[in-house]
């Protein structure tokens, strides 16, 4: 099993209620990590301030979920507790003008979801996933949002960093 399915099976686990648009998501993000979402410093750490004044307490949360590729999805909830967010907004900046992806690993993620979603656990159908990425296709491969089912259901509040960091930090509170 290539590492994408293993990301992509152990997500479905979590999170049963995403969409197709969740999914292709999270090969995004595994296959070029957030440099999409970062265009200055300056309205990266706006963006991120704003983001966590609506943030509820992380006890009990991971620090960060594995996306593959060396990459993570850092819950911003958990690392406000424990850092600055001039140093959050570093690190994901720093990060993400780093990641560079490529589009035929991509297209190769995006074949193995189409053909194995149910599979890894996606509940929803082949019927749905060929309608989304129609409409994908035709946008020409964006980075995107999450569904609305899928913000409802969990809340995500994240960033897309590379993953090292994270899990030193893990272990040295062992």
């Amino acid at each position: 099993m290539e590492e994408i399915e293993e990301v992509l099976a152990k997500h479905a686990g979590m999170y049963p209620l995403s969409r197709p648009q969740d999914s292709v998501k999270l090969v995004y993000q595994h296959s070029f990590g957030a440099g999409h979402a970062v265009r200055s410093s300056e309205e990266s750490l706006a963006w991120l301030q704003a983001e966590c004044r609506q943030l509820k307490p992380a006890a009990g949360e991971p620090l960060f979920i594995s996306i593959g590729n060396h990459l993570c999805r850092l819950n911003l909830a958990r690392a406000r507790e424990i850092f600055s967010l001039e140093q959050i907004n570093e690190w994901f900046v720093n990060d993400a003008n780093a990641m560079h992806g490529s589009m035929g690993d991509f297209m190769h993620d995006l074949n193995l979801l189409k053909h194995h979603h149910q599979e890894y656990g996606y509940t929803y159908s082949d019927e749905e996933f060929i309608e989304y990425m129609s409409w994908y296709r035709g946008k020409g491969f964006p980075a995107v949002h999450h569904s609305s089912e899928y913000v409802q259901a969990y809340d995500p509040h994240y960033r897309v960093m590379y993953q090292r960091q994270w899990e030193n930090l893990v272990n040295q509170s062992d």
